[in-house]
């Protein structure tokens, strides 16, 4: 089992002995996992994301997450289809030593090749961007309140922007799982 620590590492939990290795990562993250072939890939925020080697646990590749001229701050990801999948706000630089990267407008999405952390394509949503939910052929992004978008895993094309009255978190054959403003559960189709 994988879990991501707010204290600057990624735990590594062995179920069978309940031992816990450590492997560090900047600063205090709380970045999300997702797992692609023979690699764990941690989001680690403005750094971008890196790879864990399983066999090792070391980190064996950091992949920067720019779109266009600026960074991405790599806040979700997702395994979809065999790619790696990330979203984000964008950051820039401020100038201060202290602080060096600030949020900036605007975020994006970005498929990443899981076996070298080169980044595919990148999506571009004028708003902080974050992936809820995949599936179905389609990584979901929502950008802004109640607004989501579906990027085709295949052709990457980008429909929407879709209401669903809440948060997207789950898909299941074609069905949306949203979670309420009231923190009920609704099912709802797809578009």
């Amino acid at each position: 089992m994988w879990v991501v620590t707010y204290r600057g590492a990624v735990a590594r939990i062995d179920p069978a002995t309940n031992r816990v290795a450590y492997i560090q990562v900047p600063g205090e993250n709380g970045g999300t996992i997702a797992v692609v072939g023979d690699r764990v890939w941690v989001s680690i925020g403005i750094p971008g994301v890196w790879a864990i080697d399983p066999a090792t646990n070391n980190v064996v590749l950091k992949s920067h997450f720019v779109h266009g001229s600026h960074r991405v701050e790599a806040g979700s990801l997702v395994a979809a289809d065999g790619a790696l999948w990330a979203s984000g706000a964008n950051v820039r630089r401020t100038g201060d030593p202290a602080s060096p990267w600030g949020f900036a407008k605007g975020g994006g999405a970005a498929r990443i090749d899981p076996a070298t952390g080169h980044l595919l394509t990148t999506f571009d949503f004028g708003r902080q961007a974050n992936i809820t939910a995949a599936g179905s052929g389609g990584v979901w992004v929502s950008a802004g309140t109640d607004r989501f978008f579906r990027i085709d895993t295949g052709t990457y094309a980008v429909t929407g922007p879709f209401s669903f009255g809440g948060t997207l978190w789950a898909i299941t054959d074609g069905i949306g799982w949203v979670v309420t403003a009231n923190g009920g559960i609704k099912r709802v189709p797809l578009p």
